[in-house]
């Protein structure tokens, strides 16, 4: 299995292939829908299995309606709508168009392709706080001996939640809410206990100091760490392990 996490800005589109399988989770802005089709394209996707929308702030479903254009998509799996936006409104017009109707996700969805489980944690809850944010949808993935954790734009509120209910570990981790620094964040390290992590982000957004404060605590947990603003992040994995490189 090959994981990509591509070079979007402040955005989430991760890319997860195999011989014989394609998974798309959340689809980046709206802004740079066209450069993401284009990076598909070149890696030579042609369907897509699975597309898995976290939540729907602009940033990860922004890109949707064009990825619906461009691509056969098969099955869609997303959190409940918690706002209206220009970005919602492409995507549901798309999925008009490709006569699709998304798989809403407020306990847990598991399916398994070509070898490898995905398990996907809804919301289950009503948030006080960061409402969109905290309803990400959280994808783990497994592949032979080793288990790969996503966890969306979730705020404190949300991980909370998702270690009350879940006693995770996780080889490797995407930092949540792109590296602004979270309360939860090292309760979630704690559990989790990751070795390696990617933070989706652009070079100012979110702000330095978020980040550098989210590296502190991570660098303290002694987890090797890469941003996608350096670029685009692959993660090679068979069975037992997986390497990290960066272009």
């Amino acid at each position: 299995m090959r994981i990509d996490l591509y070079n979007a800005g402040k955005a989430d589109v991760i890319l997860f292939r195999t011989d014989n399988s394609t998974v798309l989770l959340d689809t980046g802005h709206d802004n740079t829908s066209s450069a993401v089709v284009r990076w598909l394209k070149g890696m030579q996707v042609k369907t897509i299995d699975r597309l898995i929308i976290t939540h729907f702030d602009r940033d990860h479903v922004g890109g949707a309606e064009a990825i619906l254009k461009n691509f056969k998509v098969w099955e869609i799996f997303s959190s409940y709508v918690t706002r209206q936006s220009t970005s919602l409104r492409g995507y549901v017009r798309a999925l008009q168009r490709a006569n699709l109707t998304p798989v809403i996700i407020r306990d847990e969805e598991v399916f398994t392709l070509d070898g490898v489980t995905y398990q996907i944690i809804g919301a289950t809850r009503s948030y006080t706080n960061e409402i969109s944010n905290n309803s990400s949808l959280i994808t783990a993935v497994r592949y032979g001996e080793c288990k790969y954790l996503f966890m969306g734009d979730a705020h404190n509120e949300r991980i909370e939640e998702f270690l009350d209910t879940y006693d995770m570990h996780a080889d490797f981790l995407k930092i949540p809410y792109h590296g602004y620094y979270l309360t939860a964040l090292e309760d979630l390290l704690q559990s989790v206990s990751p070795s390696m992590a990617v933070i989706t982000n652009s070079r100012n957004d979110p702000p330095r100091e978020e980040v550098s404060a989210t590296l502190s605590v991570l660098k303290e947990y002694g987890v090797r760490t890469w941003q996608t603003a350096n670029g685009t992040v692959s993660v090679y994995c068979n069975p037992y392990t997986c390497t990290v490189s960066q272009r």
